[in-house]
């Protein structure tokens, strides 16, 4: 009798969560009644300003620091103002996990590494990040909730595009625009980042979500690409090439009813083509010394096309050349997950053992292994694989109020470029692992009574 009233309960619960989560197809475009009482205008325009601020982050008084942070703090006031602010049990029991074994392992393992303890400053501005991941985790949730994830998504790539022609308004008016405040190193556009590299992830994230967001006219694709691309460029991230290159065959490949994907004839031109055009001009340098030299040469002029040039002319020091290093800061990492695989080296522990042990002080440049040792394995693991059950599973339910493309595919932008960067901390990864908490739920198929 058990069984048979948990088979009845199961569906029911499953429609209360679609109508709490996803009551209709309205919702979606942010105009339900209930979205609209109580104060949704100025949540609707903080929503706004929040998902433009994700574009920023920068060291500020030594922590790592976003505009949209105030903006999350603003949301989740008034989230619990007007009562709207839902938090699933099973996250705060994670991040609770997290807390605990990150300050308790900085605070009585970590020293036996260390000629020195860690300072208050240090564990507390690393959790610091802790605490502003979860918050935009919860900010991620709550915008899918009200269906105003499209409006955020929109200001996100709208705020990206003007900062991707502002890589050409700083190099060629310098007197409107600081120089110095969106380039590194003199030559590499990091918009309003801190490093190159993340702005070119962040920004192909944008990209994503251009090229598969529905109801959107062709001309305002292409018009939104072009300053992306350039910003993309700009930012000479080898990371961002990479990307570039995944990210287009992806979006050809992908069955779709979009632009791109309109007919699975077009899709297969399109993708031969450019295949065939890239082989050809690889084979072209690899059989011509001469033509490759003189490449080189031109290219030199241009720090920027320089820099990524390696990738396709000198692939065996694309890893190490023009400040990479990537094979260091990856056996950096698994030699401080060999110290302490189980809990990590916790909380602002990372740099200091680094130091200490290896006479480094760099990052992983490796999401996975970031967390891996400041973490332990057994909170990594639990992490990444709810991560990919989540992205197969809301794709498998195909929620009808939240368009997949529009979290998805900019969170798998960022994963994979966790591959080569450290994104543990970045806010537009945890607001689209929140969005895809809904995007499950929302989706989730009722079973059938008996």
């Amino acid at each position: 009798m058990s069984g048979t009233n948990r088979m009845r309960t199961e569906p029911a619960l499953s429609r209360r969560l679609a109508r709490r989560y996803c009551p209709d197809e309205n919702l979606y475009e942010g105009k339900s009644g209930d979205a609209n009482r109580g104060g949704a205008t100025l949540i609707s325009v903080l929503v706004v300003c929040y998902a433009a601020a994700l574009n920023h982050s920068n060291v500020i008084f030594g922590f790592n620091l976003s505009a949209s942070d105030i903006f999350a703090v603003s949301l989740l006031v008034l989230f619990v103002f007007h009562s709207k602010l839902w938090v699933p049990r099973y996250s705060i029991l994670f991040f609770a996990a997290v807390s605990a074994v990150s300050l308790l392992t900085a605070l009585f393992i970590t020293s036996r590494w260390l000629s020195e303890p860690l300072t208050a400053s240090e564990i507390g501005g690393d959790y610091l990040k802790i605490g502003a991941s979860f918050a935009t985790f919860l900010v991620g949730i709550q915008v899918a909730r009200l269906g105003l994830l499209r409006q955020a998504v929109i200001a996100f790539v709208v705020a990206s595009a003007a900062i991707g022609t502002a890589s050409f308004a700083a190099r060629f008016a310098p007197n409107i625009l600081p120089f110095d405040v969106f380039f590194y190193g003199g030559f590499r556009f990091r918009g309003l980042m801190n490093d190159p590299n993340f702005y070119a992830v962040v920004t192909l994230a944008a990209v994503s979500v251009v090229w598969t967001m529905d109801r959107l006219r062709t001309r305002w694709r292409l018009l939104a690409t072009v300053p992306l691309a350039l910003g993309i460029i700009s930012s000479a991230s080898k990371t961002g090439l990479a990307l570039s290159a995944i990210l287009i065959v992806a979006l050809v490949l992908l069955p779709r009813n979009g632009v791109i994907g309109r007919t699975a004839a077009l899709n297969m031109f399109l993708f031969r083509l450019a295949v065939s055009a890239f082989c050809a001009f690889v084979l072209l340098l690899l059989a011509s010394p001469r033509i490759a030299s003189g490449l080189m040469g031109i290219l030199s002029q241009y720090p920027a096309t320089e820099r990524l040039s390696s990738l396709i002319l000198t692939p065996e020091t694309a890893l190490s050349a023009g400040g990479s290093a990537r094979e260091d800061s990856w056996r950096n990492a698994l030699d401080l997950i060999g110290l302490s695989p189980v809990v990590g080296v916790g909380s602002g522990g990372y740099i200091p053992v680094s130091r200490e042990v290896n006479g480094v002080d760099i990052l992983a440049h490796n999401t996975y292994l970031q967390i891996a040792a400041e973490w332990g394995i057994v909170l990594a693991a639990i992490l990444f694989c709810w991560i990919a059950w989540g992205i197969v599973a809301s794709r498998r339910n195909s929620s009808r109020c939240i368009q997949w493309e529009l979290y998805a595919l900019p969170l798998i932008v960022l994963l994979l470029g966790s591959l080569s960067l450290s994104l543990n901390y970045s806010r537009l990864l945890w607001f689209l692992l929140g969005v895809m908490v809904i995007g499950g739920i929302s989706g989730r198929p009722e079973r059938a009574t008996t």
